[in-house]
């Protein structure tokens, strides 16, 4: 066939009476789709309370992936990804040199794509789906002990499980760091600010509203704000003092609260 075709191409078409016509140029391969995030969160090895932790929520490759106790910290927030990717700080989880044997350590790394940094976490395991090997704390509890690769025991240093970071509304005073509620009496704070967590994939617009709350009921003057997040799932907003002072002139004493919720 290909002979066939050798020759065909050596004869001038018009010359057989045949029209010349030019091939549709072949169609550019089609992009992989971006990878989004499909939850933002802990992974705790739950027998033992601790949560993978990136040690000192380093951003460079080789970061030391290890266990830590619950800190509520950026070093142990990660995003779990519909590539099968589980990312921090923009790089993937990642058996280290893309090993595959037992006691392969895991660090952080740029992600590349390939199957070292390929992971589901379903049924209790963080498990590198080529290989079905799992994340396996060798240290079986105690801080600081880098993860490793390892068969599927079904051992208690091997049970995982992922809690979804919630939708979060804190409130952010001046000088005065962040809190889920707050006193408030009339004047009491002029401006106030909150500090919004989530999934961005699931919004990434979140509708904030602060309440006074007094006995149970809430005010009528109400104080809404719509207020993006960033790819990380964090959002800040401040409110005027000319906005405070909607509440404040209702001369009311009570807590005030943020309320958040996806969409606009």
């Amino acid at each position: 066939m290909k002979k066939l075709i050798g020759i065909a191409a050596a004869i001038p078409l018009l010359a057989l009476g045949v029209s010349a016509f030019t091939l549709p140029a072949a169609s550019a391969a089609q992009a992989a789709p971006t990878a989004v995030i499909t939850t933002t969160g802990t992974i705790q090895l739950t027998n033992m309370y601790l949560n993978l932790d990136v040690r000192g929520n380093s951003s460079a490759n080789g970061a030391v992936v290890q266990v830590w106790q619950p800190t509520g910290g950026a070093a142990q927030v990660w995003q779990i990804m519909s590539d099968g990717t589980i990312r921090h700080n923009g790089l993937c989880l990642d058996a280290s040199g893309g090993g595959t044997k037992n006691g392969t350590k895991l660090d952080l790394w740029a992600c590349t794509g390939k199957s070292n940094q390929q992971w589901n976490t379903k049924n209790w395991r963080v498990t590198n789906t080529p290989t079905g090997k799992v994340v396996n704390d060798a240290g079986y509890g105690g801080d600081g002990t880098q993860q490793e690769l390892w068969a599927n025991t079904g051992t208690s240093n091997e049970v995982w499980s992922v809690t979804p970071v919630p939708l979060g509304c804190a409130l952010a005073y001046p000088n005065a760091g962040s809190e889920a509620t707050g006193a408030w009496t009339p004047q009491t704070v002029p401006n106030q600010g909150a500090v919004i967590t989530g999934n961005p994939n699931t919004s990434p617009v979140v509708s904030v509203q602060f309440r006074v709350i007094s006995d149970g009921y809430i005010p009528v003057y109400q104080i809404t704000q719509q207020v993006g997040l960033n790819a990380s799932g964090v959002g800040t907003i401040w409110v005027s003092s000319t906005e405070t002072g909607l509440l404040e002139d209702d001369n009311i004493n009570g807590t005030l609260v943020c309320v958040a919720t996806y969409g606009s």
